[in-house]
């Protein structure tokens, strides 16, 4: 049997594994509804973490869906700058645009914003306008999704969903 691990060492770990996971196994969705994952994910890192989706058809009409970064946002602050940049160097990490800074800082080169031709985002403030630059606009499904869960968690209709899932084998 192996010693015990000390729990920083388990810690530390956890967080190596968890940024394994997030940045080797792609395709991963960690959707809006997909609470427990995104808990257990900002439990074992200890950070939020900036994805960054893609969605496009295939000449043959067939969708797709790829994580193209993941990025933990632990000691950054999330402001609209910070997004802006972070999209623009994920998206250069995997061919998209090139964007290059310089050690103080200073943008080089940044053909990223002329490669990407469409872009959705969800409603927060600060990745709104982050993403001005890439001519989008915010995702209504996104915006759908969290009004209908707003819906579903008030009062009244929440207890009907509760009885409902007693009745059904299904999940609701």
């Amino acid at each position: 049997m192996l010693p015990p691990v000390s729990e920083e060492r388990r810690n530390e770990l956890h967080k190596k594994f968890a940024l394994w996971i997030v940045n080797n196994n792609r395709p991963l969705t960690i959707g809006e509804h997909d609470v427990e994952l995104r808990d257990i994910f900002h439990y074992i890192l200890q950070v939020a973490i900036f994805g960054i989706l893609a969605y496009w058809l295939t000449p043959d009409f067939v969708y797709v869906e790829k994580l193209l970064a993941a990025i933990p946002f632990g000691e950054v602050r999330h402001t609209a700058r910070e997004m802006e940049l972070a999209t623009k160097r994920a998206s250069a990490d995997i061919g998209i645009g090139v964007f290059v800074e310089s050690e103080d800082g200073d943008i080089v080169e940044d053909t990223v914003v002329e490669s990407i031709h469409a872009s959705a985002s969800d409603s927060a403030s600060n990745i709104v306008k982050g993403w001005q630059v890439f001519d989008g606009h915010e995702c209504s499904c996104h915006t759908l999704a969290l009004s209908v869960g707003t819906y579903m968690e008030s009062e009244g209709v929440k207890s009907v969903f509760v009885k409902l899932r007693g009745i059904s084998k299904r999940p609701l």
